[in-house]
């Protein structure tokens, strides 16, 4: 059952906080939003759980991360993918 795409899928996206973070990300006209901006916009999620996410979201490629390295400290900016 684990090799079965419906169950890798509810499995990632069932997580709390996942739906909220991939929601976020589609909003808007923008198609890349910082850390920070995320953690402003979703209300009660703490920036571990919102790191942790993150991280998930990318290995599994349905986000993509960028860092900007052309601004002291170096940024980070997540797109959905």
């Amino acid at each position: 059952m684990k090799d079965c795409t419906v169950y890798k899928t509810v499995d990632l996206v069932g997580k709390r906080w996942a739906l909220c973070v991939l929601l976020e990300l589609y909003k808007g006209d923008k198609k890349e939003k910082r850390f920070n901006e995320l953690k402003r916009q979703i209300t009660g999620i703490t920036p571990k759980t919102l790191s942790t996410r993150l991280k998930e979201l990318e290995e599994a490629g349905l986000v993509g991360r960028k860092v900007d390295s052309s601004v002291v400290p170096v940024r980070r900016a997540e797109r959905i993918s």
